[in-house]
């Protein structure tokens, strides 16, 4: 998973486009979880769940024992060139229905190397998918900045996941503040997934951050290739959407490997 950071007032500088986006991404995440609860009942549930997703922050439990080296892209914040942080990921499943993940970047535009955007989550899997039912999901979730603890962000989630006709379908929501101050604020997004063949697996995801004063929505498509029954290889794109046309916002490239 990447997390792209931007200046909160950077939108309330944009052709005062702060309201507009963020109805436009509140009626978003609204149409796509109506869509895809309308659709429940009326398909059927294949033998397998398999429910991953890039950009989506995730609430359900590791399945086993991962670990994941990533390399992230996004526009460099002085306007030009690009950022690239590397991160590294662990997931680990501590039984069949909890597990916590943690990673870190390293921020090596600096003088000096630093870490970038230090994560950590404890996951609960509430309730397993089955015949007509959807598999839900909970996570307690930090955000850290090395810089200072006050900016860290701390929440809770709460997700959901449901195969549709064989595209696997995920919603999750998530309350968020700031660790130093009360700003509560939300962060949103659906994946679907499909496999495209024995070693390919298509995602297309919808992402958002509301706020009071302005809100992002970014979406884009992944491609994941098995190299191995261990290692897979995952590449990624995501547009920020928010503004009207489509911008770059981050690309991801990324190795996990089971342990």
């Amino acid at each position: 998973m990447l997390r792209v950071s931007r200046n909160r007032n950077a939108c309330d500088r944009e052709c005062g486009c702060a309201s507009r986006a963020v109805r436009r991404v509140r009626w978003v995440i609204v149409l796509l979880l109506l869509a895809a609860a309308a659709a429940a009942p009326l398909v059927a549930r294949p033998d397998d769940l398999v429910a991953e997703a890039t950009f989506l922050e995730d609430t359900l439990p590791p399945g086993g024992h991962d670990l994941n080296l990533s390399l992230g892209m996004s526009p460099a914040e002085d306007g030009g060139g690009v950022d690239a942080v590397p991160r590294l990921q662990i997931a680990w499943a501590l039984g069949p229905r909890t597990g916590f993940t943690v990673d870190a970047g390293l921020a090596v535009g600096a003088a000096r190397p630093a870490l970038a955007t230090p994560t950590a989550s404890l996951k609960l899997l509430l309730r397993d998918a089955g015949p007509d039912r959807t598999a839900l999901a909970a996570s307690l979730d930090l955000i850290g900045t090395p810089d200072a603890w006050s900016h860290s962000e701390v929440g809770v989630g709460l997700g959901a996941a449901r195969p549709l006709a064989g595209v696997t379908v995920r919603a999750a929501v998530w309350g968020m503040t700031d660790a130093g101050r009360w700003d509560p604020h939300a962060h949103a997004g659906v994946s679907a997934a499909v496999q495209a063949g024995v070693r390919v697996r298509l995602l297309a995801e919808a992402v958002a951050d509301v706020r009071a004063h302005g809100g992002s929505l970014g979406v884009g498509p992944t491609v994941k290739i098995a190299l191995s029954e261990a290692t897979s290889l995952t590449g990624a794109v995501l547009f920020d959407v928010a503004g009207g046309a489509p911008a770059f916002s981050s690309a991801l490239m990324q190795v996990g490997r089971a342990l």
